[in-house]
């Protein structure tokens, strides 16, 4: 593609900054922020390989809602999905655009950092089972994993920080969560919930 043409589509981005914070185990009563909680699961059960197969419980998994220019009164143009394995202490997350909306594959922009500068994962980690990873799903999601200890992470500095590339159907824009600032607790206090252990039929 002619450089000025991409320059023209890839301009637009997903800006989609968190507060998170990752508790540790302790004994006794769970510490809990006033925040969305990410789903806690050890093991997490994803694969990084661009199947959207493991992503199969998102009612559980939901985490945000992205809207554009990241401003609470427009339109939600993506969703944000995650999971938490305390035992290896990586994070996985999915992007999901909504109808209409299309990821743009641009490797260096589809990322996650902590804060501006500490990228922890982007498209050219590619997949794989060892994190960082990272995949494509089709043409309107990416999944990715990377390390992130238990502790706190807010504020500009240090929040968890989420970019993607989208293009529309018609026109280009951004989105993300409303304020583009999401306080989320990962508690690993409580037993964690396993992974059920697939069924076999009869011979």
């Amino acid at each position: 593609m002619h450089r000025r043409a991409r320059a023209q589509i890839a301009a637009p981005a997903i800006l989609f900054v968190l507060s998170l914070v990752v508790l540790p185990r302790l004994d006794g009563h769970a510490v809990r922020a006033a925040a969305p909680n990410v789903r806690e699961v050890t093991p997490a059960g994803i694969s990084i390989d661009g199947s959207r197969s493991d992503w199969d419980s998102p009612n559980a998994d939901y985490l945000a809602n992205m809207y554009e220019a990241g401003n609470a009164a427009k339109p939600v143009l993506s969703k944000l999905y995650a999971r938490y394995d305390c035992a290896t202490e990586t994070m996985y997350v999915e992007v999901v655009t909504t109808t209409g909306w299309k990821i743009l594959p641009s490797n260096v922009d589809n990322y996650v950092k902590i804060g501006q500068t500490d990228k922890r994962v982007d498209g050219n980690d590619g997949p794989g089972s060892t994190p960082p990873a990272f995949a494509y799903i089709g043409s309107n999601a990416w999944e990715a994993s990377f390390q992130l200890d238990p502790g706190t992470y807010a504020g500009d500095a240090n929040g968890l920080n989420v970019h993607a590339e989208v293009v529309p159907d018609t026109r280009a824009s951004t989105i993300a969560v409303a304020g583009r600032r999401l306080d989320i607790v990962i508690d690993c206090s409580a037993p964690p919930t396993p992974t059920p252990a697939p069924t076999r039929a009869n011979p």
